[in-house]
């Protein structure tokens, strides 16, 4: 009887290809989970770096605290806020004041409404929207009264517009038209809405 051999380079050859599978399974497993630890690792240091720069930060607010109480109680800023202490008087002021102004600088006031009023930053916004007609530099010389003056003022949603006029062949030349203006203009007035 004739007992068939397996050949000797079968058994290392079948263990090395068990090795080199196992190898493999480590690898498919452990290359991404490294990976990953890396990506971990660069999120942790950007966060510890983002921390030190809000924690430099949080160091800074009660000196910044301090120097904004010592603003609130300085009674020269109170020149820079609107006078009223009753927000309906406040925008009601603030009418008085823009029609004045397009009126001395020769404009034609189409109407003025007092928007309602808005906490900002620990105080209160008081606006008005106005539609005026106005010749261009009536227009830039309101703008800069507007927004030079105190209180301080400021212009929002500016939209101006030329009338349409259509010329007629042998007419004379057009006049300069005023131009429609809408704008809103706003100020502040100390404390909370």
């Amino acid at each position: 009887m004739s007992s068939a051999k397996a050949p000797a380079w079968r058994c290392p050859a079948l263990l090395l290809l068990v090795f080199v599978l196992a190898g493999a399974g480590v690898a498919a497993v452990a290359l991404p989970w490294l990976a990953q630890d890396r990506r971990y690792d660069r999120e942790i240091e950007r966060r510890a770096e983002q921390l030190g720069r809000l924690r430099g930060l949080a160091a800074t607010l009660p000196e910044l605290r301090r120097r904004l109480e010592a603003l609130r109680k300085d009674k020269s800023m109170q020149a820079f806020y609107l006078p009223a202490t009753d927000a309906a008087l406040a925008g009601v002021d603030l009418q008085r004041r823009v029609k004045a102004i397009v009126e001395q600088v020769g404009g034609s006031l189409q109407s003025i409404q007092v928007l309602p009023v808005a906490p900002e930053g620990g105080m209160r916004r008081v606006a008005v929207r106005v539609r005026f007609r106005a010749m261009a530099g009536a227009l830039g010389q309101a703008l800069f009264r507007i927004e030079d003056g105190q209180p301080l003022l400021f212009v929002d949603r500016l939209a101006v517009r030329a009338p349409v006029v259509r010329r007629r062949k042998g007419r004379a030349p057009l006049r300069a038209t005023p131009l429609n203006i809408d704008m809103d203009v706003h100020g502040y007035m100390r404390g909370k809405g």
